[in-house]
């Protein structure tokens, strides 16, 4: 299975470009950012997989997802608390007054289709749940089989979002806009670790990485002007956050305690972001993912189930590679499926009533 992470390296390294004494400006534009997200969520569909097979063998697999852990979801959550904040500054108070329709509504039909088709799917497997069970999975509080918990995060920091740019995007010392979002955060995480407690970590370890955008988004500018005043400087700064991330996760006594797992994300998304700075990534592969994250991440584990319950694929190290390659390929026919009914559905959903022409 060592060459599923030499095909990762390769989609990485392809039209990759190195800045020996300069840096990549444009570090955060949608290029990198789509092409960043495209890594992480080839590496969640490897660490889903690992739970259809039998892959403790293969180092290289194993290391990569155990070393990463949550980190793998980092980058969606500080890009897309980045993005919101950066498409206000541009859009001001109307993509506010947009945003439970835009978002939100968007967000939650889309998953809310998924679940449905989740649900036919285990009929169809004889597997059957009650109202009392589908109702919570329709938000993602719980499963009926489909990845469930970032739906649930993400609609949650989506509402923080709104309610603290609603009451406080328009001052501008943005102290009360931050202070909100990091209170509502932090509210979130330790009502969500109360009812979740430790058996279901994944649900709030690493949300504190969606404010932290929003944070970056205001700062960006001064942060790049700061960190690379010189190369000096910049390595500096990066062996401190790789340091701080190897320390934690290998030697620091690591803890799995909310907070603790938080700043852990945020240093690890740091670190990932001052490495953009000297690096530029992109490729057509990698954009394709990083453009298509939600269908990938919700959809990955049909053909997963079916492969592992109507074929021998799973059973078998031999026919690891050609698993792999049909989970793949799979997910990818219904990615494209599901994002062109995804983009009808929006567009119904984003539509501006006519207005009436009186007489």
């Amino acid at each position: 299975m060592a060459l599923i992470v030499v095909l990762l390296l390769v989609f990485i390294v392809v039209k990759a470009k190195f800045f020996g004494k300069g840096f990549n400006s444009d570090f955060m534009g949608k290029d990198q950012t789509n092409a960043l997200n495209g890594i992480f969520i080839f590496i969640v569909l490897v660490s889903h997989m690992r739970g259809y097979l039998h892959v403790e063998n293969s180092w290289a697999i194993v290391q990569m997802c155990k070393t990463l852990g949550q980190m793998m979801v980092t980058s969606f959550l500080f890009i897309s608390g980045y993005g919101c904040a950066v498409s206000y500054q541009r859009k001001g108070e109307n993509y506010v007054n947009g945003f439970p329709r835009n978002r939100l509504l968007t967000v939650l039909l889309n998953f809310d289709i998924a679940v449905l088709i989740y649900l036919a799917f285990n009929y169809f497997l004889g597997n059957t749940f009650t109202i009392g069970e589908i109702i919570p999975a329709l938000f993602g509080w719980t499963s009926i089989g489909n990845s469930n918990w970032y739906i649930f995060a993400i609609l949650c920091l989506y509402l923080g979002f709104y309610i603290s740019f609603k009451l406080f995007g328009k001052n501008e010392s943005h102290f009360f806009l931050f202070l909100s979002m990091f209170v509502f955060t932090a509210a979130y995480i330790y009502i969500v670790a109360y009812f979740k407690t430790i058996k279901s970590y994944w649900y709030y370890d690493t949300v504190l990485c969606f404010p932290a955008g929003v944070l970056f988004a205001y700062y960006k500018d001064r942060v790049y002007e700061v960190v690379t005043k010189s190369n000096a400087r910049y390595l500096s700064l990066l062996i401190l956050f790789g340091g701080a991330f190897i320390y934690m996760n290998q030697f620091g006594g690591f803890q799995f305690t909310p907070m603790y797992m938080n700043v852990y994300a945020v240093i690890f998304i740091s670190f990932v972001v001052l490495i953009l700075m000297k690096v530029q990534i992109g490729n057509k592969v990698l954009n394709f993912f990083g453009t298509h994250v939600f269908e990938i991440y919700i959809y990955q584990r049909i053909p997963m189930i079916l492969l592992q319950k109507f074929t021998p694929l799973a059973g078998d190290t031999k026919y690891y590679y050609i698993y792999f390659a049909l989970v793949l390929l799979g997910t990818l026919l219904i990615t494209v499926v599901m994002h062109f009914i995804y983009g009808k559905v929006d567009g119904l959903i984003k539509a501006k009533p006519k207005k009436e022409i009186k007489a």
